[in-house]
Order: structure tokens, then C-alpha cells, then sequence
């Protein structure tokens, strides 16, 4: 029985392909590089799709989630495993901006001198602060709850599946 023309070939190549697929962690990271870049440009553009405003955004100016650039900084480098990549942040603050959510706080008193802003009869925050257990001390704060809008910043594209799906590709066919 004679043997098929080319068959040798593509004998070759698979054997290339699944040599190269036993470790894949070198197109991982170009992955993850790609990936960290386009999580910064999301912040940049100030989400894709956009996210809404933060009340300090609407009152002072300035980009949603960018302040210190902390949280931006907390997802650039990328943990490299036998199976993928992983993303994430270890900033405790991270996944309410991600994925929303309420922020409960509780009602509390402190009885040290605060400066209080009591200047004019109707100004927004005149008497803002009540009177503390000690008078003309301190002050109470009820309890209150604040809602975080989800800022998805770790997003994946079609686009970036794509690119990765073709990084993955070329690395298996020997093209990188």
C-alpha cells in the first residue's frame, strides 16, 4: 500500500501544532498585554459603552473612575496561568465599580469639634450636622446608602476575541 502525497506534511505540521499548544503561555501573555491595553483605553474613553457620571464628576468636574488612577493601575498586569489569563483587581473598592451595587453606612457620633460651615441663613449646608451628645460638640449622622451605577472597566470586545482568537492561531501555526 503506497502512501498519500502530502500526507507526511501534514503530519508535520499537526505535530508542530499540538508541540506548540503543550505551552500555550507565550501567546497568553501577548494576549494579556493586548487585553491590559485596551482595559486602559476603556477608562480613557470613559467606558464603552459610556458610563454614567459619578456624583464627584458631577459636581467637580473630571473622568469617572479616574481620580488617582488607582484602580485603573490595579488591572494593567495580567496573571499569566497554565490555562489562560486572569484579570482582576485587589483593591477592596474594585468590584462595586465593576458590577454596582449599595454601599450601606451606618449611623454614627463623634464628639470631637468640626468645623461646621454656618455662614448665611439659607445656605445648603447650614445645620447640615446635628447637635452631638455633648453640647455644642460633635455631631450625628443617620445611616444612609449609597448606590454605585455598574462601571464595567474589565470588558471584553468582539474585536479583542478576535485579535486573540488570531494571536492563538498564529502561535499554534508556528507564525509567531
Amino acid at each position: 500500500m503506497g502512501s498519500v502525497q502530502g500526507l507526511d506534511q501534514v503530519n508535520l505540521t499537526l505535530t508542530g501544532v499540538l508541540e506548540r499548544l503543550q505551552n500555550p503561555k507565550p501567546a497568553y501573555h501577548e494576549i494579556g498585554i493586548l487585553f491590559a491595553n485596551e482595559f486602559i483605553e476603556n477608562f480613557r474613553a470613559g467606558g464603552r459603552p459610556p458610563w454614567t457620571p459619578s456624583e464627584r464628576v458631577k459636581k467637580h468636574g473630571g473622568m469617572t473612575l479616574i481620580k488617582s488612577r488607582r484602580l485603573m493601575k490595579s488591572v494593567t498586569v495580567p496573571n499569566i496561568i497554565d490555562t489562560g489569563i486572569e484579570f482582576g483587581s485587589n483593591l477592596p473598592y474594585a468590584a462595586i465599580h465593576q458590577f454596582g451595587g449599595d454601599i450601606q453606612m451606618p449611623a454614627r457620633s463623634e464628639l470631637f469639634v468640626r468645623a461646621r460651615y454656618t455662614r448665611g441663613s439659607k445656605s445648603k449646608r447650614k445645620g447640615m450636622f446635628k447637635r452631638g451628645t455633648t453640647p455644642g460638640k460633635g455631631f450625628t449622622r443617620s445611616a444612609y446608602t449609597i448606590k454605585i451605577d455598574p462601571r464595567p472597566y474589565i470588558t471584553l470586545t468582539d474585536a479583542m476575541n478576535r485579535k486573540a482568537g488570531e494571536i492563538i492561531v498564529g502561535y499554534a501555526m508556528g507564525q509567531k
